[in-house]
């Protein structure tokens, strides 16, 4: 399997808005060399195997790092969004991906839209909810973002009622509008 070849495929199709959902499939048992044929998209789901993540997280994890203390590296943005699906607690990588929105290399738009992704896979992600919050705070909380944060935090409560996380985005959410507001 083309590791290059995989990450750029899925950092396209999550980053070109085509993506609603990310699902793990069980591990295929045929391994197949295309990207595409391994990772069904159909109307707006999409479906990675298991071990297909597996191999994509341990090629890219020493990768990233290097690139991440060294200087800036393009791929960069590519290999910490398909590490974060994997596992979205690596502070690491989301304050990799902080630096480069800072620094215009993801836009924040951008970063939203892979964030919810990531929440709608992990929902009790505490690192991704604090990204969130770090991303509203580089933008100004309009009312079209609080509803879009609101309705994040309730399918993210929805799917754990006792989401800690979920309700503590909601009451940051509201009390920083609120803030705004007055």
């Amino acid at each position: 399997m083309d590791i290059s070849r995989s990450v750029d495929y899925l950092h396209q199709i999550i980053t070109q808005k085509e993506v609603d959902e990310v699902h793990v499939l069980p591990p295929e048992t045929v391994l197949s060399e295309d990207i595409v044929n391994l990772c069904p998209l159909e109307l707006g789901q999409l479906g990675i195997p298991g071990n297909i993540l597996k191999i994509l997280y341990s090629n890219l994890y020493h990768k990233t790092l290097a690139a991440s203390a060294a200087t800036q590296c393009a791929d960069t943005s590519k290999w910490s969004l398909v590490l974060l699906l994997t596992n979205p607690n690596c502070l690491v990588f989301w304050n990799l991906r902080k630096k480069l929105c800072i620094q215009g290399v993801i836009s924040l738009d951008e970063e939203r839209l892979v964030s919810r992704l990531i929440l709608k896979l992990h929902p009790k992600s505490s690192a991704t909810f604090e990204h969130r919050r770090w991303l509203m705070t580089q933008l100004n909380m309009e009312d079209t973002l609080l509803s879009e944060e609101l309705e994040l935090c309730t399918l993210t409560a929805d799917r754990y009622y006792s989401n800690y996380y979920s309700w503590s985005h909601r009451l940051f959410c509201v009390t920083h509008h609120s803030s705004k507001q007055v």
